[in-house]
């Protein structure tokens, strides 16, 4: 059986994200984290593909080079912690961008502790909040910079984000 099922999954379809407000995720998801929208799912959206204009339904989706998406729904409330480590959300990034993908963030007023290495030689991480509160880390394998050792202080993320 075992072996059955390693061969019926093939990685992670997506994963959803609550968001206050959609116009905002998406400024801070596309135009400063640089990644592309892959579908808004709004009411003319639904509407085209027959369904009822719910908006509990609406959302946009977001990719970052892989075939594993980032669905973000309006909600008020489902945000971690802030001072919490866990849940949070890890984009893969080249060792030689990470640094200029942190200085990026810092330029545009975004809080970030890291590099950090929290796994084997090699592992480098950043961690940033996105402007609801939903933690998000940079994570690169081959780093060869300097890194702190340990985790990030999740106290010293917190911000409010104007764009």
């Amino acid at each position: 059986m075992k072996q059955e099922k390693d061969d019926a999954f093939l990685g992670i379809g997506h994963l959803t994200i609550p968001v206050r407000d959609l116009e905002v995720a998406e400024r801070f998801y596309v135009d400063l984290l640089g990644g592309t929208v892959l579908m808004r799912v709004d009411a003319e959206f639904l509407k085209l593909a027959g369904r009822p204009a719910e908006p509990r339904s609406f959302h946009t989706s977001i990719a970052f080079g892989s075939d594993t998406r980032l669905d973000l729904f309006p909600q008020r409330n489902g945000q971690p912690p802030a001072t919490a480590a866990h849940p949070h959300i890890a984009i893969r990034v080249r060792p030689e961008s990470i640094l200029s993908l942190v200085k990026h963030l810092r330029d545009c007023g975004i809080p970030v502790e890291g590099p950090n290495r929290l796994g084997p030689p090699g592992h480098a991480s950043a961690y940033f909040n996105d402007p609801f509160g939903n933690h998000l880390e940079l994570e690169t394998f081959g780093y060869e910079g300097e890194v702190k050792i340990g985790p990030p202080n999740m106290e010293a993320l917190i911000y409010s984000w104007e764009k």
